[in-house]
């Protein structure tokens, strides 16, 4: 919605397979502290190295979450790839860890109120736009993790 009024050539019609844009059902189940479901709201989480549990280091975490997004831009799954952009670009996501359980208030604080702050929508919108842009369902060309890490803005660790 909000790319159609900075181009009016990404205006929504009932036709169009980008509508409904959100995917509201993104976050169910996927408050694991494994690296896959923290991956998918841009945070690091466990993985396994020689047997013994680590944190992913932010760089490994925006990786998989660029992984993420060009899977789901891949199989025109647009409210997941915005929902993981969404949060690349917000103040308590970006690569931080996500160690499980209740967001903690500065968690919560950054999701909600540190996006005000004009950097964070910025880069926000700018992620929502470079998606956008380049879904394959309207560009036929599909789109890779390294395409999506070097286009996202914000996060901890660019």
């Amino acid at each position: 919605m909000w790319a159609s009024i900075l181009d009016p050539s990404f205006a929504l019609t009932m036709h169009d397979p980008f509508n409904p844009t959100s995917d509201v059902l993104t976050d169910v189940n996927t408050q694991g502290t494994d690296a896959y479901d923290a991956n998918i709201h841009a945070m690091a989480g466990w993985v396994k190295v020689n047997g013994r549990k680590q944190w992913q280091t932010c760089s490994q975490a925006l990786n998989g979450a660029a992984d993420f997004i060009a899977t789901q831009m891949n199989s025109d799954r647009l409210g997941q790839a915005e929902h993981t952009a969404q949060d690349w670009a917000t103040p308590s996501h970006g690569g931080a860890p996500w160690p499980g359980g209740f967001p903690t208030s500065d968690h919560m604080l950054g999701d909600w109120i540190g996006n005000l702050d004009p950097t964070y929508y910025d880069a926000r919108m700018n992620n929502l736009l470079w998606i956008r842009q380049h879904m394959p369902i309207r560009t036929h060309v599909p789109v890779t993790a390294a395409q999506v890490r070097a286009n996202m803005q914000g996060g901890q660790c660019q």
